[in-house]
């Protein structure tokens, strides 16, 4: 009677251990899997890392650049109205000394012979003021073109703001993703360990 039960302890052990066999081989398995999917999420991790450090610098400098372009922006807002108003002042002028030469001309031509002598003093200094202010007119419409051009180039650069505003939904979509592939590179690493110290009182049990 001792040895059929003897006999079929050693069944029960013989099968026990063929059962612990098997679960440690597929165990042993399900580690090496897990052990080269934490070394793709490594790479993967260190690769978004790289990318978004350079995302982060790329993303610094389009803020400073979209700084200094709405800064240029304003100064130049500013000196168009600045020189809107002068060439507006400086047209009502022009309006009011060509007026006045017409004037001065026909008062000439009409009392010669009475105010010869103060058109005489009088005439060459309009004429010198005419010409200044002819120049000026004619700098400042030079200048006003050119300040328009710039104006028209900058509002071009507008685009830059939507460029901005992609690369600040990217940024934010970026910082995500590295959030959740470090809470999975945790999570992985608590497995793995679990993983081991399983491994390990299995092996201690076995002997």
């Amino acid at each position: 009677l001792l040895c059929d039960v003897l006999i079929t302890l050693f069944a029960v052990y013989i099968t026990l251990y063929d059962v612990v066999t098997t679960l440690y081989v597929a165990l042993i398995a399900l580690y090496d899997v897990v052990i080269t999917l934490y070394a793709a999420l490594t790479t993967l991790y260190a690769a978004l890392t790289t990318l978004y450090a350079m995302l982060t610098t790329f993303y610094a400098v389009l803020i400073t650049l979209y700084a200094v372009l709405t800064t240029l922006y304003d100064v130049l807002t500013t000196l168009y109205d600045v020189l809107t108003t002068l060439f507006a002042v400086l047209t009502t002028l022009y309006d009011v000394l060509t007026t006045l030469y017409d004037v001065l001309l026909h008062s000439a031509l009409s009392a010669l012979s009475s105010l010869g002598d103060v058109l005489t003093t009088l005439f060459p200094v309009y004429i010198a003021l005419y010409d200044v202010v002819t120049t000026l007119y004619v700098a400042l419409i030079a200048l006003y073109d050119v300040v328009i051009t710039l104006y028209a180039a900058l509002t071009t650069l507008h685009v830059l703001t939507t460029l901005y505003a992609v690369l600040t939904t990217l940024y934010a979509v970026l910082t995500i993703l590295y959030d959740v592939l470090t809470t999975l590179y945790d999570v992985l690493l608590h497995y793995i360990m679990c993983v081991l110290h399983y491994m390990l009182r299995s092996l201690h049990y076995m002997m």
